[in-house]
């Protein structure tokens, strides 16, 4: 046995030729990846250009000085701002639930029968491919064809079903590949059905994470009412992303504080209710009589959850009555978009040349990514109990729980003044919310590690961030790689979908105006799905490299 130095790594090798352990990847090598990480983060930054404008700084100081001096007022609807802020939410949450809910229904349904454990493969196998094919598209190819197909407000609820639905399977599938099947596969061996053996034991197992992914699907859907306002559709987003100019900004944080004040409501109730109602305890003779009054207290609530489900779906449905749809609208969309007007590409690097597009499109994937990873691995350090102390972790996660809870756009007006590019702003809005959902998304994950391990190791004099790096890092990457890729995939699209506010290039030449029309966006549209699909495939191929999950 010996030290053998491989190209990359040092490895351990044995008599036989054999490696026995890959070592650490050689200095030289970490020298040469830290320094092409450095040159693209400067390379990303050159291209998107994060140059500030000459009066950029009095700007956003004004800006800021409007925005917390609120007028209690609404010139525009000639109402008052807070009651008008209210009814809005009223009319977003009632658009919202219904969808959300169909969603959240096909997206369990889809995630059962694509789950080869639990499915022959010639059921799952389409599933997946459906799903895969379905999420591949850019969003504005559904937005527009469900604005042109039907009315306004079925429109918007098939939006949000449709969206609720592809983001959810993917969450929903990747929980129950990670479940424990052990107990399953041996239900299934006394020739119970595997949908039975599902409810006795897999679903007990997910069954709070998927409630969370409701709420998450929720809470997010409401956020992205700022984008779809112009829609023209009542609800509170259109009074955070107003459609006049120049914006007042002090008309901005009274319909902030109300939508913020209730998502942070939401998520704090919803974490204690879903402790109360669904985490198990230990029964005894001693506490039988209190565990009944304890279950009767359960049954009460969830029948009162689903009344109150019961009466705003029927807000909800009400709202619906007479819409129509318009098969020569849907038939016109899918005319032009098979027939895109390729002519229209540059093929050049200049600015609105293709190759200009796809190099900041990147630039801005990448440059927002890393913003991301950094900003939330001292995010998830901070929000680690065992480590700071559960007084710590608890202010940062609901600091946490509030910036997730404004909408991106928001972020983007407060800053926008202050680059000569559109583009640069969003980079910072689109970091600051990604990594908030990654670090909400792993918070169980972080405070799941061995306290004990932890404890040990703090007696052995090693510093808290040693212990996080050396330690619980390693304990959460499988997890933190699956939904860094989800969250590749989420920034992609959005640079996509914010065209309409100059978000990137791309971006703006997918978005419709009177100057132009679907057969003239088509071919970016095009472009964006094959970039859609890129990153889908290769956030597939990392994740199964690092979860040793089958291909399909």
């Amino acid at each position: 046995m010996g030290i053998k130095n491989g190209f990359f790594k040092e490895g351990i090798q044995l008599e036989n030729n054999t490696i026995l352990k890959n070592g650490p990847i050689k200095p030289f090598w970490r020298i040469i990846f830290f320094l092409l990480i450095i040159a693209l983060v400067i390379g990303s930054i050159l291209i998107i250009n994060f140059s500030i404008t000459s009066n950029g700084l009095n700007l956003l100081s004004q800006n800021l000085k409007d925005f917390f001096s609120p007028s209690s007022y609404s010139e525009l609807y000639e109402k008052n701002l807070f009651l008008l802020s209210i009814s809005f939410l009223w009319n977003s949450i009632k658009l919202v639930f219904l969808s959300t809910f169909i969603g959240f229904i096909l997206a369990m349904i889809t995630a059962y029968f694509s789950n080869l454990k639990m499915n022959i493969k010639y059921v799952a196998i389409p599933f997946k491919i459906i799903i895969i094919f379905l999420r591949i598209f850019p969003e504005l190819f559904f937005i527009y064809l469900f604005k042109i197909s039907f009315d306004k407000a079925l429109a918007i609820n098939l939006i949000y079903c449709w969206f609720t639905w592809l983001w959810l399977h993917e969450y929903f599938s990747q929980t129950i590949e990670n479940a424990n099947f052990s107990i399953f596969f041996h239900i299934t061996k006394t020739k119970q059905s595997k949908w039975k053996a599902f409810w006795i034991d897999i679903w007990p197992q997910i069954k709070i994470k998927f409630i969370s992914h409701y709420i998450y699907a929720f809470e997010g859907n409401l956020r992205w009412s700022t984008i779809l306002a112009n829609f023209g559709y009542f609800g509170i987003g259109i009074l955070l992303n107003p459609q006049e100019y120049p914006i007042d900004y002090t008309q901005l944080l009274i319909p902030l504080f109300v939508l913020v004040t209730f998502l942070v409501l939401l998520e704090i109730s919803s974490q204690h209710i879903n402790k109360f109602l669904f985490e198990s305890k230990t029964i005894n003779g001693a506490n039988k009589k209190k565990y009944t009054t304890i279950k009767s207290i359960k049954i009460m609530l969830l029948t009162f959850f689903i009344l109150i489900g019961i009466a705003i779906a029927s807000f909800s449905l009400q709202s619906l009555i007479g819409q129509k749809f318009y098969k020569t609208g849907a038939i016109s969309f899918f005319q032009k978009i098979f027939n895109p007007d390729w002519k229209n590409l540059i093929w050049n690097f200049s600015h609105d040349g293709i190759f200009w597009i796809l190099l900041q499109f990147f630039s801005l994937i990448f440059l927002t990514f890393f913003f991301v990873y950094i900003i939330s691995y001292f995010k998830m350090l901070l929000m680690a109990k065992s480590l700071l102390g559960k007084k710590v972790a608890w202010i940062f996660k609901h600091f946490n729980i509030f910036m997730r809870a404004i909408p991106v756009v928001v972020l983007f007006l407060l800053i926008s003044n202050l680059f000569n590019q559109f583009s640069a702003a969003f980079v910072l809005a689109f970091s600051i919310h990604s990594s908030s959902s990654i670090s909400r998304n792993l918070y169980q994950t972080i405070n799941a590690v061995n306290e004990e391990k932890i404890s040990e190791l703090k007696k052995m004099k090693y510093g808290n961030f040693w212990i996080y790096r050396n330690y619980i890092r390693p304990q959460i990457k499988l997890d933190f790689i699956t939904f860094s890729t989800f969250e590749i995939e989420r920034i992609t699209r959005n640079f996509i979908t914010y065209g309409s506010l100059s978000s990137s290039i791309l971006g703006q030449k997918t978005n419709i105006t009177k100057f132009n029309d679907i057969e003239d966006i088509a071919p970016y549209l095009w472009i964006g799905f094959l970039i859609i699909s890129l990153i889908n495939l290769v956030s597939y191929i990392t994740r199964l490299k690092w979860t040793n999950q089958k291909w399909i």
